[in-house]
C-alpha cells in the first residue's frame, strides 16, 4: 500500500511539474501579442493579428496536424523495436516538404494575403519567418514528447516563451517594435531554443535514418483526419475574423475582438496541456482497464475540478487586470473574454476524450465533429455579428463549443466506452 501511494505521489509530482512548466512556457509565449497590443494602436494590432492568423494557419495545418501521429507512432515503435528512427525519418521529410509548400503559397498569393491583413507584401516574408520559428519550436518539443521526455518538452516551451518575452522588451527599448520585428522574434527564439537543447536530444533512439515507405504512408493516413480537423479548428479559433472582414467591420473593433480571443486562446492552450500530457500514457494503456479506470474515475475528476475552479477565478480577476493594463483601449475585450470562458470550460472537459480517440486511432470522429463545429460556428457568426457585433462573435463561439461537447459525450458513451470497458 505504501509503495502504491509513493508511486501515485511521484506520478502526481511529474504531472504538476509538466503542467507548471508547460503552462508557464505557453503563458509567456501568449504574453507576446498582449504586450504588442499595449504598444500598438487598435488598427495596427488588428493587422498584426490577421497577419499572425496567416502564420498560424500554416503552422496548425502543415505542422501541428502531424504532431499526434508523431507521438503515437513513436511510442508504439519504441515498444516494438526500442527505436524511433523510422518515425523520425518520416517526420523530417514532412517538415522540409511543409516549409517548401508554405514558401510557395506565400509567393503565389502574396497580393491577396497582404490586402486581407492590410500590410505590405514585403512584410509577408516576415510572416514566413514567424511560421518557420513556430515550426522549429514545435518540432523540438515533439521530439521530447516522442521520446517520453515530457519534462524536457515542457521546459523547452518555458525557455521559448521566456525568450520571446525578453526579446520583445529588448527590441522595444533598442530598435523599436513593428510588425517585422515582432515576427522576427518567433524565429530568433526558436534558433536560441535549438542551440540550448540540441545536446539533450536522444539521437540514439532517432538515428540512423530509416526510410520506410509503408511507415510514411501509415503516418500520412493517420494524419489525414488531424489535417482536416485542425483546419476546422483553425476556422473555429480564427473564423470570426473572416466574418468581421466580410461585414467590413472597422479595424479598431477587429483589434478589440482579437485581443479578447487572444486571452481565450490562452485558456484553450493551457487546457490542452492535460491531453498532451496523458496521450503517451493512454496510447500505451488504452486496453488496460485497471489503469484507465483509475485515470478516468479519479485523476480526471480532480483535474477537471481544479480547472473549472481556475476558470471561475479568472472570470472575476481578468476584467480588472485588462482594465488596469490597457486603460481605455479595447473597450469590449473584458465582456467578450468573460463570455468566452464558458467555451474554455467546454474545451477542458473535452480534452480527455480527444486523447482516448487519438490513442484508438479513431481521431477521424473527432475531426468530423470539428467540421460540424466550424460550420455551426461560422453560421452563427454570420447570423449574430450583424445584430450583436463583437458580442455576437463570442456568443457564436460559446454556442458552438457547447453543442460540440454534447455530441462528443453522446458518441463516446455509445461507441467508445463499451469498446475500452470504462
Amino acid at each position: 500500500m505504501l509503495k502504491k501511494i509513493q508511486a501515485q505521489l511521484r506520478e502526481g509530482k511529474t504531472f504538476l511539474q509538466f503542467s507548471f512548466l508547460k503552462a508557464l512556457g505557453q503563458g509567456l509565449t501568449m504574453i507576446l501579442p498582449l504586450v504588442v497590443a499595449k504598444f500598438f494602436s487598435e488598427e495596427l494590432f488588428a493587422s498584426y493579428s490577421i497577419a499572425t492568423m496567416v502564420a498560424f494557419f500554416f503552422s496548425v495545418v502543415m505542422v501541428n496536424s502531424l504532431q499526434t501521429a508523431f507521438v503515437v507512432f513513436s511510442n508504439q515503435e519504441k515498444v516494438e523495436k526500442n527505436k524511433l528512427n523510422a518515425t523520425f525519418t518520416a517526420q523530417c521529410l514532412f517538415f522540409f516538404t511543409t516549409v517548401s509548400i508554405v514558401a510557395l503559397a506565400l509567393f503565389f498569393f502574396a497580393e491577396q494575403l497582404a490586402n486581407f491583413a492590410k500590410i505590405a507584401k514585403q512584410d509577408l516574408w516576415f510572416v514566413f519567418i514567424a511560421f518557420l520559428g513556430l515550426a522549429l519550436k514545435t518540432s523540438l518539443c515533439n521530439l521530447f514528447l516522442a521520446t517520453n521526455e515530457r519534462i524536457k518538452s515542457a521546459f523547452a516551451e518555458f525557455v521559448y516563451g521566456l525568450a520571446t518575452l525578453l526579446l520583445i522588451f529588448i527590441f522595444y527599448f533598442t530598435i523599436g517594435i513593428n510588425i517585422r520585428t515582432v515576427f522576427s522574434i518567433y524565429m530568433i527564439s526558436a534558433l536560441l531554443l535549438w542551440l540550448i537543447f540540441v545536446g539533450l536530444i536522444n539521437f540514439k533512439l532517432l538515428l540512423p535514418f530509416s526510410l520506410r515507405g509503408s511507415h510514411i504512408v501509415d503516418m500520412l493516413h493517420f494524419s489525414k483526419w488531424p489535417l482536416i480537423g485542425l483546419t476546422a479548428v483553425y476556422f473555429i479559433n480564427w473564423g470570426y475574423n473572416f466574418i468581421l472582414r466580410f461585414y467590413n467591420v472597422d479595424f479598431a473593433k477587429i483589434g478589440d475582438c482579437n485581443l479578447a480571443f487572444r486571452f481565450f486562446k490562452g485558456v484553450v492552450t493551457l487546457a490542452s496541456i492535460v491531453g498532451v500530457y496523458f496521450l503517451p500514457f493512454i496510447s500505451q494503456n488504452i486496453y488496460n482497464q485497471e489503469k484507465m479506470k483509475d485515470l478516468w474515475s479519479r485523476k480526471r475528476r480532480h483535474i477537471l475540478l481544479l480547472g473549472f475552479s481556475c476558470i471561475a477565478v479568472l472570470a472575476v480577476v481578468a476584467p480588472v487586470a485588462i482594465r488596469l493594463i490597457y486603460k481605455n483601449k479595447y473597450p469590449q475585450t473584458r465582456l467578450i473574454f468573460v463570455i468566452l470562458l464558458i467555451a474554455g470550460a467546454c474545451h477542458l472537459y473535452n480534452t480527455f476524450f480527444y486523447a482516448v480517440y487519438n490513442a484508438l486511432r479513431l481521431n477521424k470522429y473527432i475531426h468530423i465533429l470539428d467540421i460540424i463545429h466550424v460550420l455551426i460556428s461560422l453560421g452563427l457568426n454570420l447570423l449574430l455579428i450583424p445584430f450583436w457585433g463583437l458580442v455576437g462573435a463570442a456568443a457564436a463561439t460559446v454556442t458552438a463549443y457547447i453543442i460540440k461537447s454534447f455530441i462528443l459525450r453522446v458518441h463516446y458513451n455509445k461507441k467508445i466506452r463499451p469498446q475500452i470497458g470504462l
